[in-house]
């Protein structure tokens, strides 16, 4: 993209009848943000930014993710809470099964049993 002085942008802005005053405003705007964007990153997620002249700025941007609100993992972590709520809640309502529980009942606890273990309460 060809880089073009104040003189020259102001001269075709006037050209085109774009006001002046206008331009100048955007064009301060838009340098702004072009020096911004050279000196941060940012969550994809929420739009956070971070510096980069920091050395741990990526481990800065790994922290926020582990707890973003708008990042997709939090959507997985409510259902995997939930889940494990309702799996907790049926298994109390089984209870423990003894020799006069029907199989299916019994075959149901120790299914649910094994799909609590190792998922954290977390």
């Amino acid at each position: 993209m060809p880089e073009f002085t104040d003189d020259q942008l102001r001269y075709h802005a006037a050209k085109a009848g774009y006001p002046a005053k206008e331009l100048a405003a955007e064009l301060l705007r838009a340098r702004e943000e072009v020096a911004t964007l050279g000196r941060t990153t940012y969550c994809a997620y929420c739009g956070e930014q971070f510096p980069t002249e920091q050395t741990d700025s990526a481990e800065q941007v790994g922290a926020h993710i582990a707890t973003c609100p708008e990042h997709p993992m939090r959507q997985i972590e409510a259902e995997r809470v939930a889940l494990r709520t309702a799996i907790t809640a049926a298994l109390r309502e089984l209870g423990v099964p003894t020799i006069s529980y029907p199989a299916p009942v019994a075959n149901a606890v120790e299914i649910l049993e094994a799909a609590l273990e190792g998922v954290s309460d977390e």
